[in-house]
């Protein structure tokens, strides 16, 4: 299934095209992922070109870059303003929507500092229902 080109500000190109159809069939990838995933339909592509074209998008604000942990980086193609929650152990990545506590905390952010905030983002970290069952039972 072809998916529209993520890159809308620029010529699109064949390997665009592959990356974006790529991306959009994964769900929080990395960009190495990405890549992996790239290669079995389009060879050529290197390893540059996908993380090249995953930075022009999370600068130009179609996708989001979250770093979870200090070595799990990942992408996402959801850009409303939500959190995420990572399994430590499991590596499982699950949306969390924004209540109106977080809302309101960026308000009062805002207020209080005079800062103007663009984009919120909160990612949590600890063990999914499945993990801490299983960690109970060991």
């Amino acid at each position: 299934m072809r998916g529209k080109c993520l890159d809308n500000t620029r010529r699109n190109t064949k390997q665009k095209q592959a990356i974006s159809d790529v991306f959009y069939s994964l769900y929080h990838p990395t960009a190495n992922e990405v890549y992996e995933q790239v290669k079995k339909v389009n060879s050529s592509i290197g390893r540059a070109t996908v993380y090249r074209f995953l930075n022009r998008l999370t600068q130009d604000g179609t996708i989001s870059r979250i770093v979870l942990d200090e070595n799990v980086v990942v992408y996402d193609k959801n850009v409303v303003e939500h959190a995420h929650f990572y399994c430590r152990n499991c590596g499982k990545i699950i949306d969390v929507p924004f209540n109106k506590m977080f809302k309101d905390y960026a308000e009062e952010i805002k207020k209080t500092n005079n800062y103007y905030v663009e984009n919120i983002g909160f990612e949590m970290c600890g063990l999914c229902l499945e993990c801490s069952k299983k960690n109970k039972g060991e």
